[in-house]
């Protein structure tokens, strides 16, 4: 068995680990800083979506009077005129 003294081999090992690396350049490409969005641009472009109000939606093509007795029968009832806005606006 020969002796072999572990402090040298070590630093054998880690001096060819160092020259390989040396040799090769870097491992990796190099990483590009990612594009950071403007939150201010962004929070003014939802709060714009939030406040604006949706559009009236209209009763399907043909439901239209059905649509209209649904929502005026509710609102004589005591509900609210909206409440049967849906009614013969489903189809079946």
């Amino acid at each position: 068995m020969i002796p072999f003294p572990k402090v040298h081999i070590a630093q054998s090992v880690l001096n060819r680990i160092m020259n390989t690396l040396d040799d090769a350049g870097p491992l990796s490409p190099p990483v590009e800083q990612p594009i950071i969005p403007d939150p201010t641009a962004e929070g003014l472009a939802i709060d714009q979506h939030v406040n604006t109000p949706a559009a009236p939606a209209a009763a399907l093509p043909g439901n239209e009077e059905a649509t209209d007795q649904g929502m005026v029968q509710s609102s004589l009832e005591g509900g609210s005129p909206f409440s049967g806005a849906l009614l013969g606006n489903i189809p079946v």
